[in-house]
């Protein structure tokens, strides 16, 4: 949720994700929104799987 948030504040996503999560992330994200008493879609993030990718990247 925290992550879903922050994208709607215009903040860009990576996630440092195991392997195994990959095909699980690839597809769309559905959170239930207790506010809002909905679902929505979380989309737009990217994540990587290996650390060694974060220091080809800047981040915040």
């Amino acid at each position: 949720m925290l992550g879903y948030h922050l994208s709607l504040a215009g903040a860009d996503l990576t996630y440092l994700v195991r392997p195994r999560h990959v095909q699980r992330l690839s597809r769309l994200q559905i959170l239930y929104s207790y506010h809002g008493i909905t679902s929505v879609e979380f989309k737009g993030y990217k994540f990587i799987t290996d650390p060694a990718q974060i220091g080809h990247s800047k981040y915040d």
